[in-house]
């Protein structure tokens, strides 16, 4: 009996424990519904690329089946039906939106009407062979932003709530070992950030490394991303990839956070 009793007396207490405690648990689980945003027009795809701490969205749709992609910002309709707010492009057939601020603004990747000089597809996704460069939505209009000396084309990726916006420019340094990290590929890019007070500035390359690409920006002005040679890094979006993670102290200097292949913004 001795034997039968001392598994029962210990058993009863971690039993009632189990029942007290699982109600609690089952209380702290995050409920989620899922919202479908739509699309532009009769358009068959379109994707959500960065969401502020208000529920906004930002992304692309297209307005016709296999037709190219815009930019949009969805959730702060002042009638409080929300739909998607076409952004337009600067002059090009696609654009896309990445970050987005508390107030709305939103970084921008679009094409222009320019074909590319070198033949070079930085923008695939929006269209081939040509002209993309970085811009900023805010106030209501498509602000394009400069790319550094000797480059043509650039993509913006993030944007703070000072107005600070993070992305990657081309230089004007030809490299012979790009096109295996990205296709077609003919000149160097560096990771750069444009200044709400005006003008752009690279962000300096790790020691070694001879490209890099950032794609995200907090309100103190760090940035992340990576970095790598030109044959082994590969730029957002199309399969984002490089030898070495980044993270950017507010001076613009960097800091190498080791071998990594993938980097997701948080």
């Amino acid at each position: 009996m001795r034997f039968l009793a001392t598994p029962i007396a210990v058993g009863l207490p971690v039993i009632s424990l189990f029942a007290v405690a699982a109600p609690a648990i089952a209380q702290t689980q995050p409920h989620y519904t899922v919202l479908d945003l739509g699309t532009f027009g009769t358009g068959d795809n379109s994707s959500g690329n960065g969401i502020n701490n208000r529920g906004w969205v930002a992304g692309s749709s297209n307005s016709l089946p296999g037709g190219p992609q815009l930019a949009f910002v969805w959730g702060f309709a002042p009638s409080g039906r929300h739909s998607l707010i076409s952004l337009g492009t600067l002059g090009g057939p696609g654009s896309a939106a990445n970050g987005l601020n508390s107030f709305g603004e939103a970084a921008v990747t679009s094409t222009t009407a320019l074909a590319d000089p070198n033949g070079e597809s930085f923008c695939p996704f929006l269209a081939r062979q040509t002209q993309c460069i970085g811009a900023v939505w805010k106030d209501g209009r498509l602000e394009a932003l400069p790319t550094l000396p000797g480059g043509n084309n650039a993509k913006a990726w993030w944007i703070n709530d000072r107005g600070d916006v993070v992305g990657f420019s081309e230089t004007g340094i030809r490299d012979e070992t790009c096109a295996p990290g990205t296709p077609s590929q003919v000149l160097r890019f560096e990771a750069v950030v444009w200044s709400s007070a005006g003008g752009i500035y690279a962000l300096d390359t790790p020691a070694g490394d001879t490209v890099s690409f950032a794609w995200g920006i907090n309100r103190n002005g760090q940035a992340v991303g990576g970095s790598g040679s030109c044959s082994n890094t590969s730029i957002p979006a199309q399969n984002p990839a490089a030898a070495h993670a980044v993270l950017w102290n507010t001076d613009g200097t960097p800091n190498d956070l080791g071998h990594q292949h993938f980097l997701i913004p948080k």
